[in-house]
């Protein structure tokens, strides 16, 4: 019979372990906090699009979220990982309609048009893209 390699631990050795456990565990989590809390605000909002885009339950209202022309372009990046070109932007408002929907300046864009996800996607759809 072959025996088993074994460990005994004391009982103060084994809360010293568990209690460096319980610490990195903790931190990893708090890194991740900071880290979504860090992310960049343009960011959010494409990754946002990008989820409201894929499922369009994913938002509650629509019509109360809003995306800039740089967020648009982000939503599928070209082959270095770049937003879509300006060019490109621009023939995707007339193609696909979005020219004709209703935009406001961004307040937080530096006066950006913003369109809301709704008729950004309707526009996606209608593209193909």
């Amino acid at each position: 019979m072959n025996g088993q390699p074994a460990m005994i631990f004391l009982e103060h050795e084994l809360q010293h372990m568990l209690t460096e456990a319980a610490k990195q565990a903790a931190q990893e989590v708090i890194d991740n906090f900071k880290s979504e809390l860090s992310t960049d605000p343009n960011e959010v909002v494409i990754r946002k699009l990008r989820k409201y885009l894929a499922d369009r339950r994913s938002v509650a209202n629509p019509r109360d979220q809003w995306a800039n022309g740089l967020h648009i372009r982000s939503i599928k990046t070209n082959t270095r990982g770049k937003p879509r070109s300006q060019s490109w932007f621009q023939q995707f408002k007339v193609k696909s309609g979005l020219n004709g929907c209703f935009s406001r300046k961004s307040l937080s864009s530096g006066g950006f048009r913003e369109w809301c996800f709704e008729d950004i996607a309707n526009a996606w759809e209608q593209s193909q893209f």
